[in-house]
């Protein structure tokens, strides 16, 4: 039996921390929670062929090819629409058919309530409700009223709510919800028929464009900046470096890359030409937020102030990044 994706259920008292290796973007285990700073950074859509140059250095610019990986059900609507959900590592994932091709969907949210009904939730798509019992996928529903305000809050966003307290409540409340919720409110939600998955790991699968996450970039007072990027999709902590004066970036061997897993501050070690230095991202854990905090470079022993830049598509391109560019 699947179990909750175990990322959702930390404590957010604990100081835990991510850290990895940084290597070069490859395909990765599922992701982890972006630190404070990437939320509203724009995002570098590449095209599907590999972009050459400075862009093409950027994580997460390669195509990934993707493939169903122990698919859990599959259920098609009126219209005939396919929707397949597996599951990768512990990780849920959708992908819906169009034509012959299944193509990704990204998953923002998932819980499950009494080990029989999963609820996934897909941007652009709303929520699925999965019964699951015995064995058996009995029903699917597709809710698309917005009408099941008990169920959005078994998927409340665990980075401003804490996990803890999240996973109490869905227990505590879940299972209630979910009964009223299709006992009483199925004009809000359209049910699927259950479809055979035999023979669909065949299928022709599409995954994300290639998708670029700012994750910091700061300016030191004499001119020389640091831009630190990650893929947006299946990221497994990797991150790619870049420092030098605008026009002159050069891509780094990154050696560490520190965060805690509560949103808090970052510890970036990477090598320029063969000198070590070590990049630190704070926050600041105000009462409603997490805010930026202080920055700095610590190059040869000499710690150097770093300011904060607006990572938009002039001050990108100002360092000689000119990428397709789509705000998130």
């Amino acid at each position: 039996m699947m179990k909750p994706n175990t990322e959702r259920l930390i404590p957010f008292a604990f100081i835990l921390f991510l850290c990895m290796d940084c290597n070069p973007p490859t395909a990765g285990d599922p992701g982890t929670a972006a630190g404070p700073t990437a939320a509203g950074n724009p995002l570098i859509v590449h095209d599907v062929i590999p972009e050459s140059g400075p862009c093409g250095e950027l994580a997460g610019s390669q195509y990934v090819s993707v493939a169903l990986d122990g698919i859990l059900c599959a259920a098609r609507d009126s219209a005939g629409v396919l929707y397949v959900i597996d599951e990768n590592g512990s990780r849920f994932r959708c992908f819906v058919a169009e034509g012959d091709t299944l193509h990704r969907r990204k998953v923002t949210g998932s819980s499950i309530v009494g080990e029989e009904y999963y609820f996934i939730s897909i941007e652009n798509v709303n929520q699925l409700i999965f019964h699951h019992q015995s064995g058996v996928w009995n029903d699917v529903y597709l809710n698309v009223g917005g009408r099941c305000d008990e169920c959005d809050s078994i998927l409340a966003d665990p980075v401003n709510k804490n996990p803890r307290e999240m996973y109490r409540e869905s227990i505590a409340a879940g299972w209630s919800a979910v009964c009223g919720y299709l006992d009483k409110e199925k004009d809000a939600a359209y049910k699927l028929s259950v479809t055979d998955t035999t023979g669909m790991g065949n299928m022709a699968t599409r995954n994300f464009l290639p998708t670029t996450r700012i994750e910091y970039l700061a300016r030191q007072q004499d001119g020389h900046n640091i831009l630190v990027t990650r893929p947006e999709y299946d990221w497994n902590g990797e991150a790619v470096v870049h420092f030098g004066m605008p026009g002159e970036m050069v891509l780094c061997e990154c050696l560490r890359f520190i965060r805690a897993l509560d949103g808090g501050s970052t510890w970036i070690r990477y090598l320029i030409d063969s000198t070590e230095a070590e990049a630190y991202f704070g926050v600041i854990m105000d009462t409603d937020a997490i805010k930026p905090g202080a920055a700095y470079n610590i190059i040869d022993g000499d710690t150097l102030e770093l300011e904060r830049v607006v990572p938009d598509a002039d001050n990108m391109s100002a360092l000689g990044f000119v990428c397709s560019w789509e705000t998130e």
